[in-house]
């Protein structure tokens, strides 16, 4: 039984899905499989022999290679008729002699050419050349780039920003106050200022007192210092420390120097501080000043007493806020200073002008105390709370 031809491709696709499949033999097909498979091995050999040769080339390259030397350099003059020197086309680098461009003898290496061995490019050159045209290469800069400067910024900046800005004052208003009383009386003066970090607020007061007197000509400098110096450290005894000195009396003359001051006092930590050192800078920068007024810390003592001698302006001194021993009414540093000038010392509420003859029963008022005047010459601490009154030879509040 045959099967018909229109079912014949459909019964045979259906054959060879199935698992048991075998196609009939063909002796035709062995002979195209045969002629396909002796192409593809060709095809292999063909590209292993490619990649064989592309891989010793890359060897033989790499191996003969090497970065070029400068063994022969070719010099030649730019106007042998305006120097009268005439070049060698070519100097070679030899190790015991060299020839003269100029007459073509043979020198000595030892005598003209530096023995060292060159390390530099620059260094190579020269070496082949006579020392008269040693001189005409151009020598080389070395550029090193710089970094800007990192500026660390004082955490009371913007407390001191706000208070020049403002004017204002503050509860505890000695520097203005003083400023107020006396400097009328104080003509061709320089203020030098405390500007440590617990002091930035007494010095800041002088701003506002050149707001409300901007007509007042007095005051010829400001002095600002820090007891440390150019790099923040903090000064030593006889040691200068960092001082930031002005004529304008405008926030544009005056802020910037007082940022700066607070950024340079970071490092400051002891009590003591110089006060003498900026002292005799205004005295020295101002030759004209006829007095000097110090705005100082009142809890600190002075550790450069030693140049007191050195002083010979008048000292006024504005005492700000307490004594750490509240016994002690002021540091006696301070009025050997004022003592020694001919100056005067002057709190939020008194101006002890004559401070070598004080009569006792004299009253001051530092911070919220007051403090009195014994027979011994000491100022002794009191209970008032107000200043006292005499009356019938007895203090009452």
């Amino acid at each position: 039984m045959t099967e018909p031809n229109n079912d014949r491709a459909l019964h045979e696709s259906v054959r060879q899905r199935l698992s048991d499949y075998r196609p009939p033999f063909d002796p035709d097909n062995w002979q195209r499989m045969r002629r396909k498979l002796r192409r593809d091995r060709w095809r292999l050999v063909a590209w292993c022999l490619t990649a064989f040769l592309v891989l010793v080339s890359i060897g033989w390259y790499a191996g003969n290679w090497s970065p070029p030397s400068p063994e022969r350099l070719k010099l030649t003059a730019a106007s042998p008729k305006s120097t009268g020197v005439t070049v060698a086309k070519s100097a070679p680098i030899l190790d015991g002699v060299t020839k003269s461009v100029r007459s073509g003898r043979l020198l000595d290496k030892a005598k003209n050419v530096p023995t060292a061995q060159a390390t530099d490019y620059s260094e190579r050159i020269a070496a082949v050349l006579p020392i008269q045209l040693r001189s005409s290469l151009p020598s080389l800069t070395v550029f090193t780039p710089s970094l800007p400067p990192v500026i660390v910024h004082s955490p009371d900046e913007p407390d001191i920003i706000r208070r020049v800005m403002t004017g204002t004052i503050g509860s505890d208003s000695t520097t203005y106050r003083v400023l107020a009383r006396n400097l009328t009386r104080w003509p061709n003066a320089v203020v030098v200022c405390d500007f440590t970090s617990s002091m930035y607020r007494y010095s800041t007061q002088l701003m506002a007192w050149f707001e409300r007197n901007k007509t007042s000509k007095q005051v010829q400098g400001i002095v600002f210092f820090t007891d440390c110096d150019s790099l923040g450290r903090e000064t030593q005894p006889g040691q200068s420390g960092q001082l930031f000195v002005t004529r304008g009396r405008t926030v544009q003359d005056v802020l910037p120097l007082m940022l700066a001051s607070a950024r340079n006092t970071m490092g400051n930590v002891a009590d003591a501080e110089n006060n003498i050192d900026p002292l005799v800078h205004a005295q020295r920068q101002f030759p004209e000043a006829d007095h000097l007024i110090l705005i100082a810390d009142n809890s600190s003592t002075v550790k450069d007493m030693a140049r007191l001698p050195e002083l010979r302006t008048p000292v006024h001194i504005i005492l700000c806020g307490p004594t750490q021993d509240t016994a002690r009414a002021f540091q006696p540093d301070y009025h050997a200073i004022a003592r020694q000038t001919g100056g005067s010392l002057h709190t939020l509420e008194d101006d002890l002008t004559n401070v070598s003859q004080l009569r006792p029963n004299t009253w001051i008022r530092i911070d919220r105390r007051y403090y009195r005047l014994n027979r011994r010459g000491r100022f002794m601490a009191s209970d008032f709370r107000h200043r006292p009154r005499r009356v019938l030879g007895l203090f009452w509040q």
